[in-house]
């Protein structure tokens, strides 16, 4: 029987420390000849220490044996690397599977933050923290001496996870502290921050190896560009998170909200110029971190893609329609010229519901507007276009108009005169 087999028996058969029925003489005899010695322990000593004493002992042997165990079929027999890896796979897998057991049913929330703080009572619990403790010490063997063979999908020692946790805390805090101070949306801020909210708080219940090293690249970056640039833009974010591959539901739809809004009041034409620019955008990211945030997911560049391309089709379609409705309709002969822009149009017209002399639903003033005029910037004038502008205003414009009613107040004067 190999010795990583001890862990099942102590689990699943008469070395469970809660079933367990051994006698005195069965811990004395056992440890001394674990020890190699011969009547080492009394046997009129406490049986909860005798108990305490043989589980240290017995899993103190068990490390020793499954290292030697290891090292022996590896370095000495020279078994074949698909062996190896299956070998070393089966350990892990068993090992991190024991380790999830104990977390959950014979660990508390208290004892789960105080895996390997082992009380003087010597009770039950503190006997599942030595296995704890010993499978967990095989892990991190695992990780040091056949790091290649290992299933890297699963998750680190607990070792390993606060080690990571403890050498990149502090970097986590002070990237979250520039990160808040940038002149961002207070939304994309924390949909950025998240993953170092997790080291900062030591809330990572699992790490895997994929996600440390994805981690480490994640900190890493972003230290880097935030030295380079303190206070970069929303844009330049964007694109270093789509090179990271942090393909997360949240920030991949704060980016298509965002890119919405660039197509906001825009005719079915600019839109679509619009779309081909953050097409352009967003394929010109060259993806550089060779692990996702997610694994699960796929990669933020593809959906932003996937969904740009659907935009562009739609929004193609949109434009035929509305061009095929302009040349069969009966309209378009009739259609007048006004030397405006769609900007001037809409200020005007604002004024003119302002003043009480338009009256009514906008949105009919604007169909009837974009149905029987063009402008000096636009032969199309789209509803949307006349109604994001009605309400957002600009200086040029208003200079524009203004401009514009004292010509016609001075041409006033001039016909009151003749």
């Amino acid at each position: 029987m190999e010795s990583i087999d001890i862990f099942y028996r102590i689990f699943h058969e008469d070395l469970n420390p809660l079933t367990n029925q051994k006698s005195k003489e069965y811990y004395c005899t056992t440890i001394n000849s674990l020890l190699g010695k011969e009547n080492v322990l009394d046997i009129n000593e406490d049986f909860i220490k005798l108990r305490f004493q043989f589980y240290t002992k017995l899993l103190e042997n068990t490390l020793q044996q499954v290292k030697r165990e290891l090292h022996r079929n590896v370095y000495i027999l020279h078994l074949g690397e698909e062996k190896v890896l299956t070998m070393v796979r089966n350990h892990q897998s068993l090992l991190l599977t024991y380790c999830r057991i104990v977390e959950r049913n014979y660990l508390s929330s208290e004892d789960d933050l105080l895996k390997y703080q082992v009380s003087s009572e010597a009770s039950v619990t503190d006997i599942f923290k030595m296995v704890y403790h010993t499978m967990d010490n095989l892990l991190d063997y695992l990780d040091q001496f056949f790091y290649k063979y290992l299933d890297h999908s699963l998750p680190v020692s607990h070792q390993k996870r606060l080690w990571f946790i403890y050498t990149h805390k502090k970097l986590a805090e002070i990237i979250i502290s520039k990160l808040m101070a940038c002149d961002i949306p207070e939304e994309a801020k924390l949909v950025i921050v998240g993953p170092l909210v997790s080291v900062r708080d030591n809330i990572l219940t699992t790490l895997t190896y994929r996600q440390k090293l994805y981690m480490g690249t994640f900190i890493k970056v972003l230290k880097k560009l935030l030295k380079k640039k303190p206070n970069p833009s929303l844009d330049s974010l964007f694109r270093i998170l789509i090179s990271l591959e942090y393909n997360t539901f949240n920030l991949f739809f704060y980016i298509e909200r965002h890119f919405k809004k660039e197509l906001d009041g825009l005719a079915p034409r600019e839109q679509l110029l619009q779309l081909y620019l953050l097409k352009k955008s967003v394929v010109t990211v060259s993806v550089t971190s060779t692990e996702k945030y997610n694994p699960e997911l796929p990669s933020l560049k593809e959906r932003l893609l996937v969904w740009l391309e659907e935009e562009i089709k739609l929004t193609k379609r949109k434009y035929e329609l509305a061009k095929s409705e302009t040349i069969s309709s009966p309209l378009v002969a009739k259609k007048k010229h006004l030397d405006v822009s769609i900007s001037e149009l809409s200020l005007i017209t604002r004024l003119l519901f302002e003043s009480e002399l338009l009256t009514g639903s906008k949105k009919r003033v604007f169909e009837f507007l974009s149905s029987s005029f063009t402008t000096k910037t636009a032969k199309d004038i789209s509803v949307e276009s006349l109604s994001s502008r009605y309400y957002s205003v600009n200086n040029g414009t208003i200079d524009a108009v203004s401009k514009m009613l004292r010509d016609m107040l001075y041409r006033l004067d001039h016909l009151e005169e003749t």
